[in-house]
This record gives structure tokens, C-alpha cells and sequence, in this order.
């Protein structure tokens, strides 16, 4: 992975303030022209993206496709090994290629199962020696 990489937590109390913010951080990358993947757990976790993409904002949608596609936003449950700019929706901290420039990462407070891996995750990163944020 590459030692320059930026990790970056985001920080959410409620499952409506990871939507409300997973969906402005691709609406910015979607503005910027910049392909972000969202990784996730399963098949049933890339479903319910897809209809929320779909659905947001809620006058418009972000373009998006499942992987391979050649869309902005990516769904998609195996990491892709030319994506500079990853979502970590998993329960696993994530160990990808040098062109890995940021990995996005929620800081979960919603219940304590999920605090708890968000800790293994920061813990995990911050051992390999990563920058790592919060917003």
C-alpha cells in the first residue's frame, strides 16, 4: 500500500447520518470528476446502494455502476486495483496497492459492535504507520 495514503474517519452517531454523509461524499466526488469505489460486505450491501444512488439528492441521482463500468462511482465487494480513492463500507481494514491515495473510513457510534471495529480498524491503520483524519 502506499505510505502516502490518507486514511480519513468519518464520524456518524446514526445509520441516517451515514447516509446523509456517504452519499455528499460521492455527490463531491461525483462534482470533481473523480472516481471513488464503494467497497462493500455483500451483493444485499451494493443493492441497497444502487437504489440510494439512485434516489439521491432527491431531485436528481449520482450516476454510478457496479464494477467493471466506467462511471465516476463504483459499487463493487472486491477492491479494484487501479482505484486511487476507496470507501471502506467492510468490517475489514483494507491492504491494497501503491495507487491507493485515500481510504474513507466511518467512525461508527451506533451501537457499540460497531465502535468496536471501527477502533481494530484505526488501531490496524495507525500501527502501519498511515496518515489518518477525521471529519
Amino acid at each position: 500500500m502506499n505510505p502516502n495514503c490518507k486514511i480519513i474517519f468519518v464520524s456518524i452517531q446514526t445509520n441516517s447520518q451515514k447516509i446523509d454523509k456517504l452519499c455528499l461524499i460521492c455527490k463531491d466526488f461525483f462534482l470533481k470528476k473523480a472516481p471513488l469505489l464503494l467497497l462493500t460486505e455483500s451483493s444485499e450491501a451494493s443493492q441497497f446502494l444502487d437504489v440510494l444512488l439512485w434516489k439521491y439528492p432527491k431531485t436528481s441521482f449520482l450516476p454510478h455502476g457496479l464494477t467493471p463500468s466506467k462511471e465516476l462511482l463504483l459499487l463493487s465487494m472486491t477492491p479494484s486495483g487501479d482505484c486511487q480513492n476507496i470507501f471502506n463500507l467492510t468490517s475489514k481494514p483494507l491492504e491494497l496497492s501503491k495507487q491507493v491515495q485515500t481510504i474513507y473510513e466511518f467512525e461508527d457510534f451506533s451501537s457499540p459492535e460497531k465502535q468496536e471495529i471501527s477502533k481494530k480498524k484505526f488501531t490496524f491503520y495507525r500501527a502501519l504507520g498511515f496518515s489518518i483524519s477525521s471529519e
